[in-house]
């Protein structure tokens, strides 16, 4: 399915698209920014030309979400609307990162973080129960997790209820791909998940609430909160035998299967403080001389605080005039015949605006995409590249933040949807949290688009 507007931003009913998330048969989402407020939010669009009986559904739902009072853990409903001839509902962007995002870059959740999402869902589940509130099943792209912990949700709230059993399994089929192996807490996490899925041993469903009082001692004994137990509670208890476990398993592959051929996954990556782990970004003391100095993997390297400017940029420009045929080649290899000449068509504008600006051709270069990024490391030697999306997080974090969209070194991975190419180049947006944004198109221009460099240390 093609997004509804495929090249971003754009404009609709006050508000800024500015990336596209996920679609069903009917609506899409996408990232969006209220310009009045400048607030950021996610919009599901309902698709023109949807049946008359759907789009009565879709609207119903919306002025449910919009009357609704908060449900815990449920991003705020701003309004629902019609613009350009769509209709549409918008609520705030939760903080941190969806599901589907983490997902995309294989990120596994550690037990106590699948315990947060599992206690806010029965929370919230049950007072949708209590106020009688139709309620449907959460996707990855509905589930946000941010670096502190904190679970957030999209609005579940729907024009026709699920069933219980498919809400369950939802959510464990959403948390299965991406639980905790080979690590503790991994058999107490493939109990929840069984639990979602078959129930108790008889078939009988398991209420919410002891979901939420499990899910808090399993907590609080693996992150030190409370006295660790010498077993885990009777419901977790691991007497099933061998067979019985085997069996489970071989239940939640089925059911895991057949969720993924309709689970839209997209776009987007990462997270700030769980996606990329500390300790495989250690921090050397601090910054020095423009630097910020990272061991990853064993290899110490320095990263540039700053953004390359205009006039380093413009230096690169001029130096790639006077060089040789052959010289311009190597600089230029594997990189299309259209993206070699380097220069953005806003370039006179770019530097005009720079110079009425306090620090003049000193701004940070933007207009630029990846192959201009990739060509200006290699001419700049010394075996300099663009730093991946760990390193471009540990600099915003020790002083380096800017206000671009900046291209790295790491690539986006399989997306069966093929909405965005695999091994596309990641842009890292340093204005929100290096929040990671796949690129669609490697040679993509925008306003926002710059870049920065890392070096080995002599």
């Amino acid at each position: 399915m093609n997004p509804l507007f495929p090249r971003l931003p754009h404009q609709l009913g006050g508000y800024t698209l500015t990336r596209f998330l996920s679609a069903n048969e009917e609506s899409e989402l996408y990232e969006a920014t209220q310009a009045r407020v400048n607030r950021a939010v996610v919009m599901e669009i309902l698709c023109p030309g949807t049946e008359r009986d759907r789009e009565s559904a879709f609207l119903n739902r919306a002025r449910m979400c919009a009357a609704t009072e908060a449900l815990p853990h449920v991003a705020h409903v701003a309004e629902s609307l019609r613009a350009d001839g769509l209709w549409f509902l918008a609520q705030e962007r939760p903080s941190g990162y969806s599901l589907a995002d983490l997902q995309l870059l294989g990120h596994m959740l550690t037990a106590p973080q699948v315990c947060h999402i599992i206690e806010a869902a029965a929370e919230m589940y049950s007072l949708c129960e209590e106020s009688g509130l139709h309620a449907g099943a959460l996707r990855t792209s509905d589930i946000y997790l941010n670096a502190g912990n904190r679970v957030q949700f999209l609005s579940p709230l729907a024009h026709e209820e699920a069933s219980a059993t498919a809400i369950r399994r939802a959510l464990a089929d959403t948390i299965f791909p991406m639980r905790p192996a080979g690590v503790d807490g991994e058999n107490r996490i493939l109990s929840l998940l069984q639990w979602l899925t078959d129930g108790h041993e008889d078939g009988s469903p398991v209420d919410w609430s002891t979901f939420r009082e499990t899910c808090l001692s399993i907590r609080q004994q693996m992150e030190g909160t409370a006295p660790t137990q010498t077993a885990p509670p009777a419901e977790l208890h691991e007497a099933r035998n061998r067979r019985k476990r085997t069996r489970a398993r071989r239940t939640r592959t089925k059911i895991i299967g057949m969720a993924t051929a309709s689970v839209l996954i997209i776009a987007g990556l990462g997270s700030t403080g769980f996606l990329y782990p500390m300790g495989e970004q250690e921090v050397l003391p601090a910054a020095h001389e423009g630097f910020l100095t990272c061991k990853r993997h064993g290899i110490t390297q320095r990263v540039m605080l700053n953004p390359v400017s205009i006039a380093a940029y413009e230096q690169f420009l001029l130096a790639l005039e006077e060089m040789s045929e052959e010289q311009r080649c190597a600089i230029n290899r594997d990189i299309p015949d259209s993206c070699t000449d380097h220069i953005p068509d806003e370039w006179e504008h770019i530097c005009t605006t720079a110079k009425q600006t306090e620090n003049g051709l000193n701004t940070p270069m933007t207009h630029v995409c990846y192959w201009d990024a990739l060509a200006y490391a290699r001419y700049m030697g010394n075996d300099a590249g663009l730093p991946d999306a760990a390193q471009l997080r540990a600099v915003r974090e020790h002083g380096g933040a800017s206000s671009l969209l900046e291209w790295s070194a790491t690539a986006t991975g399989p997306n069966p949807l093929q909405l965005y190419p695999e091994d596309a180049p990641l842009l890292i947006d340093m204005a929100a949290d290096a929040r990671p944004c796949p690129a669609d198109n490697a040679a993509m221009r925008l306003p926002r688009t710059g870049f920065r460099l890392v070096f080995p240390t002599p």
